[in-house]
């Protein structure tokens, strides 16, 4: 895709100019085309609230924080909307609950889908970087909301 962190960052000083500090990374939900599709219509139809990343995902000195406003892309890189972090929570993968699972707002909502269908997702991404997961691998949740739609 064209550089959305270039595209990001113009959409949100026409629209935030003033809060300049709070100007974080873009955001993709999925893998692919389509699952990234799927992902911005849950977060655009307030059903996907919340998400989740592993610490070692996170450059050196960088985190997700409260007030970060981030560009959402769906799949063809079209910019869908500005999401604000409202919350922001570390825990460690085996302690997540039904509490995170259903605002997590994918698959069926439940925990087991979660557990199983996020334990695989971040197991490929430990070993395709080189990192150990398991259910003490800590992870950032962020709560979310649409700040203003695109």
């Amino acid at each position: 895709m064209p550089d959305l962190a270039a595209r990001s960052e113009a959409i949100l000083m026409a629209h935030y100019p003033e809060r300049v500090t709070d100007h974080f990374a873009p955001i993709t939900v999925g893998t692919t085309a389509a699952s990234m599709d799927e992902g911005a219509s849950l977060i655009l139809n307030g059903i996907k609230t919340a998400t989740s990343t592993a610490v070692w995902e996170w450059p050196e000195g960088q985190e997700p924080f409260v007030g970060a406003l981030s560009v959402l892309f769906d799949g063809q890189g079209e910019a869908r909307a500005v999401i604000e972090t409202t919350a922001v929570e570390h825990c460690r993968f085996g302690d997540v609950s039904e509490e995170l699972a259903q605002p997590y707002g994918e698959g069926d909502r439940s925990l087991a889908w979660w557990r199983r269908e996020m334990g695989a997702y971040y197991h490929r991404m430990a070993e395709a970087s080189g990192q150990r997961f398991d259910d003490d691998t800590l992870l950032y949740v962020e709560w979310l909301s649409v700040a203003r739609r695109l």
